[in-house]
């Protein structure tokens, strides 16, 4: 029995993460082994409670790429931190794989977009200490990491 969440707020991350917990102490189960997509916006602690609980990871750098602008402008830059948190998830233990989803749709330029977090149209950056990975951990997202979705 697998679950895959799609996440878009740390709220719904939450939540998920709160029923995740009680399930596991419900039914005494290891490992959850289930998938979080996108989980977009995470809050500082939650990355350690995803590996905890054995929830993997999915994610999409075109959500930093194309909607990190709209979410400063609409929302304000203090959700810019939240955004794809891929260093926070690798450094906590996440197995965390990443996807393409929407543009651009070259996985290279994915792959550049985990190490700069370049967003579009201002061409700003939003590579915090919580995002920047490595060019090798990228890679390694593309194509090791997608074993967390276990075809």
């Amino acid at each position: 029995f697998r679950i895959h969440m799609c996440c878009g707020s740390p709220y719904d991350l939450q939540e998920f993460i709160d029923n995740a917990e009680s399930i596991k102490k419900r039914y005494d189960l290891e490992k959850l082994q289930w998938v979080v997509q996108h989980g977009i916006m995470q809050e500082e602690h939650q990355p350690a409670k995803l590996a905890e609980l054995g929830i993997d990871q999915t994610i999409s750098l075109a959500f930093t790429f194309g909607k990190a602008d709209m979410y400063r402008d609409r929302v304000g830059a203090q959700v810019l931190p939240m955004l794809n948190p891929l260093r926070s998830l690798l450094d906590a233990g996440v197995n965390t794989a990443a996807s393409s989803d929407w543009g651009p749709s070259s996985p290279w330029e994915q792959m550049q977009l985990a190490v700069t977090h370049k967003m579009y149209p201002s061409g700003a950056s939003n590579a915090g200490p919580r995002q920047v990975v490595t060019r090798e951990q990228a890679f390694w997202m593309w194509t090791s990491g997608a074993k967390v979705l276990r075809w």
